[in-house]
């Protein structure tokens, strides 16, 4: 076999390869889609709440540059709990939670403007999760919303850049509660006090999304993509 025939037969191997690649997230992709829409009909739920990132989309940043702008604040604010965040004793949400918990307000205006910027001028790419968003955008007899614990300015951004924005009924992000997930305060923005619980189901990623959706009294359906 000559140096043509070979790399013949190494383009033909390859691009076996991508076919099969291709089918096979295809075939996840679809079925993924279809089991949501089966269970959403199997147990009637009508109200359905996404959290935002690593659910419908997944925003790619420089976690090692969590606290680029307000580092010297929190630390003096709590630089114990600092240190246990960066020695993975706690998590992202955990620490917010307990630092809001332990020094109110002004340790929410620290981390909601750190946030902000951080999400908003540190952000690299948007992922797409191609099959949810579809899902998103053709549901429309089903009442739709966000519980996410990213900030107002990025959520936002985001949805109107895919042109989804005014899918969802109610937004609710990091900007509008003092508690993130595990806490379900976000859900009782969403909440009307009318429709059933039962009618309610969180469609998120995390441990924190099940959680949430535990504490506030309403099922949860977990999305594995990213």
């Amino acid at each position: 076999m000559d140096g043509a025939d070979q790399l013949e037969k190494g383009n033909s191997i390859f691009l076996e390869f991508i076919v099969r690649a291709v089918s096979k997230y295809t075939a996840f992709t679809l079925c993924m889609h279809n089991k949501l829409e089966e269970y959403i009909e199997k147990h009637h739920k009508n109200h359905l709440i996404f959290d935002f990132d690593e659910t419908i989309f997944r925003l790619v940043l420089p976690w090692e540059r969590c606290f680029a702008f307000k580092e010297k604040e929190l630390r003096a604010l709590d630089n114990a709990l600092i240190e246990s965040y960066f020695q993975f004793k706690i998590g992202w949400s955990d620490l917010q939670n307990i630092l809001i918990t332990q020094y109110g307000e002004k340790a929410k205006k620290i981390i909601l403007e750190n946030n902000r910027r951080f999400e908003t001028e540190l952000l690299e790419d948007v992922e797409i999760n191609h099959e949810l968003l579809e899902f998103v955008q053709k549901n429309k007899d089903k009442t739709l919303f966000i519980w996410s614990s990213n900030t107002q300015d990025v959520v936002e951004k985001v949805l109107r850049d895919f042109g989804i924005q005014e899918r969802f009924e109610k937004i609710i992000t990091r900007t509008d509660v003092s508690m993130l997930k595990d806490h379900p305060e976000g859900f009782g923005m969403i909440a009307d006090g009318q429709t059933p619980k039962e009618s309610y189901v969180m469609i998120g990623d995390s441990v924190h999304d099940k959680n949430a959706a535990e504490n506030a009294g309403i099922d949860f359906y977990q999305i594995s993509y990213f």
